[in-house]
């Protein structure tokens, strides 16, 4: 018997807390992969860590949003530990395979002395870097978002393969000079196992009617567009309740505003929620909403939660967006005019008043999800995994 291939991924994020990295990870482990993980810490977390059998390596560093120039000395700093870090554990380890997870996407080149003695490099460009950088600080600094847009092509040179969240994403990189056959997509659908079986969706009006949105709270996704319809919609909806679920750097602004609203008896901001707890409160839930911004990242996004409300059988309204109707289309989501708030609440208050039809919008939706579970992306993630590692998989 073979021994085990080793994999080492490197991340600005945290594990197990990152969701897709973390659905990854345990990919590679079912699959027989011996599987080390490079992260950052948050303050509880031990700096070396054993989680069901994966080495967890972090750094004494947490992401945070600030200034332009608190985040790129953030990424500098981590980048410099990261690459220290992997380059002593390929010496021990001999890993065959370092998958890379951006942002920022200069964080693949920490693995140039791995890859130098034999390495194979993967790079998950689930955010593409260009589009998120114009959308937090605007079309300034133009010289910055030029070395973005150069680091990405170089990036996505330099690594064996790439893989990415949808084909909206990669059709850009391939537009910006990537090789189409270089660049594979990995949906981010939620792990089966990490799915509870979901209540099924009522056709009878419940006696508190409940809104939910959860992930990170900034102004790109559109927070804000929710609490600006909600005066509108207790007008139809006596008994309204609205879960906001997630940290960020929006949360006080948008607390703020709540109040300012006179809703701030019928929103609650829950925090951070582990995603088993987060899936039983979608279940509980009547309404997913996504009112993500046009912004340069927002056209190109589909979100985590998408994924989230669909396999957990919710209905969900959502801004009309290229990205998102590349998966879904009117058959299956209730689609508002981005950043419309009256829309969003009209669109809210039909799915209120037809039961029915958001029943049916929840089949349509969960049929074209069926078709890309993450037990069959999986598989691709896996073979490109093997290919690799000299197309084999570890016995």
């Amino acid at each position: 018997m073979p021994s085990k291939k080793r994999i080492c991924v490197l991340r600005h994020g945290y594990y197990p807390e990152d969701v897709r990295v973390f659905k990854e990870v345990r990919a590679l482990c079912e699959a027989g992969y011996s599987v080390d993980v490079i992260c950052l810490k948050q303050p509880s977390e031990p700096i070396v860590d054993l989680i069901d059998g994966v080495h967890v390596y972090r750094l004494p560093l947490r992401h945070q949003r600030h200034s332009v120039i608190r985040y790129l000395l953030e990424y500098g700093l981590s980048f410099s530990l990261m690459t220290f870090i992997v380059t002593i554990l390929y010496f021990r380890r001999h890993y065959s395979c370092i998958q890379v997870n951006n942002l920022p996407d200069a964080l693949v080149f920490a693995t140039v002395i791995p890859r130098l003695f034999g390495a194979k490099v993967l790079l998950d460009m689930h955010e593409p870097t260009p589009e998120m950088w114009v959308t937090n600080y605007g079309e300034r600094r133009q010289k910055i978002l030029k070395i973005h847009l150069a680091l990405e092509r170089y990036a996505i040179k330099y690594a064996d393969r790439v893989i990415t969240v949808n084909e909206t994403i990669r059709t850009r990189f391939i537009e910006r000079g990537a090789s189409a056959m270089k660049i594979e997509v990995i949906r981010n659908v939620p792990g089966d196992s990490l799915i509870e079986d979901s209540n099924p969706y009522l056709s009878a009006l419940p006696k508190v009617y409940t809104l939910i949105t959860h992930g990170t709270i900034e102004r790109r996704y559109g927070h804000e567009v929710i609490l600006y319809a909600l005066p509108l919609l207790r007008k139809t909806i006596e008994r309204l309740q609205v879960y906001i679920v997630g940290d960020g750097e929006d949360l006080e602004r948008l607390t703020t505003l709540s109040r300012e609203l006179e809703c701030s008896d019928i929103v609650s901001f829950i925090g951070y929620l582990p995603f088993p707890e987060l899936s039983k409160l979608i279940s509980k839930a009547d309404v997913g909403l996504i009112p993500i911004l046009p912004t340069p990242f927002g056209e190109l996004c589909q979100p985590n939660k998408l994924f989230d409300y669909v396999a957990l059988k919710r209905p969900v309204v959502i801004s009309r967006l290229k990205a998102i109707q590349e998966s879904f289309d009117d058959s299956c989501l209730m689609f508002f005019e981005p950043e419309n708030y009256e829309d969003m609440a009209y669109k809210i208050i039909d799915i209120y008043n037809q039961p029915e039809k958001a029943k049916i919008l929840v089949d349509n939706a969960y049929l074209r999800y069926d078709k890309m579970r993450w037990d069959k992306i999986k598989q691709i993630y896996l073979g490109i995994v093997a290919n690799l590692n000299g197309n084999m998989r570890p016995v």
